[in-house]
């Protein structure tokens, strides 16, 4: 809806996202295995455990790829009319 021709990046880059995503969280490995991991460990494990997992990639995401500067638009910004 917001880029109709494609323009941007990001169609592609969600669909590898979606390669490596999928098989673990979308119903896969991660989902199939928290009933047993929450009955055999409790669920501070599992949230320590996945906690630990999400500090890890927001780091990695932080300092391998930094934050990126937002792009500035030279045309007017579009108004909206009551």
């Amino acid at each position: 809806m917001v880029d109709p021709d494609l323009k941007t990046p990001a169609y592609q880059a969600f669909g590898y996202k979606q390669l490596i995503i999928e098989p673990f969280f979308g119903g896969g490995l991660v989902t199939a295995g928290v009933i047993p991991i929450i009955a055999n460990f409790g669920v501070g494990w599992l949230l320590a455990g996945m906690l630990a997992l999400f500090v890890g990639a927001l780091a990695a995401g932080l300092l391998y790829f930094g934050r990126r500067p937002i792009a500035t638009s030279t045309s007017e910004p579009a108004t909206v009319s009551p």
